[in-house]
């Protein structure tokens, strides 16, 4: 297993807007690491990007706390992320399902039967899991529901990325245009560009300029640790600039009073 860092990796810069676009039941916690609660007093778990393997998926540092915030776990064995972006809910929906797959484990060798996952985690991890089991249980159906309702929201009409040969045809309206690497395979993003630019570049050439583009109606999409994609709502943007324009002053002359 690597060893983990200490928020210095290459992921840092793009990781840090995806921390600032979090929504519950995730937050920021205070190791600058995506986190959620287990229950109201069961502990917490924390997740940030590590590194990628050599089948481009992203492995990601955990660290588990009990109730006391003391620390069970900090570990890079996490692996997911072959989809569009670098998302921590997808993360933490992973790690519940493997302290899931541990508590399972660790009741069928209490009755007596032989598992192979009993080795998942440490003992006081699995203990604690067996613990908090109802409060992970809840967790996972919250991110369930943030999962589905995201689905629902961006799938109806904001841009997406996929792989080049992936999904057939796209409906009337729609662009498709190839936009290099992401996550490893050549990849198109999929739009309406009468209602959005799309813009996906190394997180090198956007890192010092997030500011501007905030400014200019530009937002962050999402990374897969190399590139970042962002989104600019055509409409909003103009309707922005007219906001943002000072009125005309009116004609003199005329008809006086």
């Amino acid at each position: 297993m690597g060893t983990p860092d200490d928020g210095g990796s290459r992921m840092r810069r793009p990781w840090d807007l995806t921390l600032k676009a979090l929504e519950p039941p995730l937050f920021v916690s205070q190791r600058r690491m995506a986190a959620a609660r287990v229950g109201d007093d069961g502990g917490m778990l924390h997740v940030e990007p590590h590194d990628h393997d050599a089948a481009g998926r992203v492995v990601w540092r955990y660290v588990i706390e009990d109730g006391s915030g003391r620390e069970l776990a900090d570990d890079v064995d996490l692996r997911c992320g072959t989809g569009a972006n670098v998302d921590p809910a997808r993360a933490i929906a992973i790690l519940v399902l493997h302290l899931d797959v541990a508590v399972e484990s660790h009741r069928w060798t209490m009755a007596g039967q032989v598992q192979d996952d009993t080795d998942l985690f440490a003992p006081d991890v699995t203990e604690w899991a067996v613990q908090n089991e109802e409060a992970l249980g809840e967790l996972a159906l919250d991110l369930a529901r943030q999962s589905e309702l995201a689905r629902r929201i961006d799938g109806a009409r904001r841009p997406f990325l996929r792989p080049i040969g992936v999904g057939g045809r796209v409906p009337y309206g729609w662009t498709v245009e190839p936009v290099g690497q992401w996550q490893g395979q050549d990849s198109e993003v999929v739009y309406r560009s009468r209602l959005y630019d799309v813009m996906v570049a190394p997180a090198a050439e956007t890192e010092d300029r997030e500011g501007n583009l905030a400014a200019a109606g530009w937002s962050y999409q999402g990374t897969d640790g190399y590139a970042v994609m962002w989104v600019r709502d055509r409409v909003a943007a103009l309707r922005s600039a007219l906001d943002r324009t000072p009125p005309e002053p009116p004609e003199l002359g005329g008809r006086g009073l």
